[in-house]
């Protein structure tokens, strides 16, 4: 991706965590989850396990979906440079 998309995706992510609603949630999950882990060594290995299968999925997903996101990224960023060049462009005709 571009920076300029990163940048806008990240900042999105981080306005909707920083609303005061999203993230008490958020935290007390954290805390739910992991108080739960501690006190229930059982439910703490299944734990374990969902999150391992998790992280192997989703790295599973990222890589499967690379080279569209290749392709994509491409794309935009040509799309970013005819925008740029459409805006210089209406600069130098005068038209707003």
């Amino acid at each position: 991706m571009s920076l300029q998309v990163n940048m806008q995706v990240d900042n999105v992510f981080v306005r909707l965590l920083s609303l005061p609603a999203v993230s008490s949630t958020c935290e007390v999950i954290e805390r739910t989850y992991t108080s739960t882990k501690q006190t229930h060594p059982l439910f703490c290995s299944v734990c374990g396990v969902y999150e391992r299968g998790a992280r192997t999925a989703s790295s599973l997903a990222v890589w499967s979906i690379q080279p569209a996101i290749d392709r994509l990224e491409t794309q935009l960023d040509e799309l970013c440079v005819l925008n740029s060049h459409s805006q210089i462009a209406k600069l130098f005709s005068g038209d707003k």
